[in-house]
């Protein structure tokens, strides 16, 4: 029986239709507001972000902002 190679773009949508990715943001929330310097880095992250800095940013989903960040990153 030959094996699929399942692709890393499978694996994403995988994680994010279990919940996977929700849980993992809430738990970087959580360190971000115990830790000034991490939230320090992210805020500069944030500001010089691409996919968070587009115009419409603020009507998009969730879900495509997430995907626009995903692919800022890969």
């Amino acid at each position: 029986m030959a094996r699929r190679k399942i692709s890393k773009e499978e694996v994403v949508q995988k994680l994010k239709d279990d919940g996977d990715f929700d849980s993992l943001r809430v738990n970087i929330i959580r360190r971000l507001k115990d830790n000034e310097e991490l939230r320090n880095n992210m805020i500069s992250l944030v500001k010089e972000s691409a996919a968070l800095n587009r115009p419409g940013v603020q009507n998009m989903k969730t879900r495509q902002l997430s995907d626009a960040i995903f692919q800022e990153v890969v």
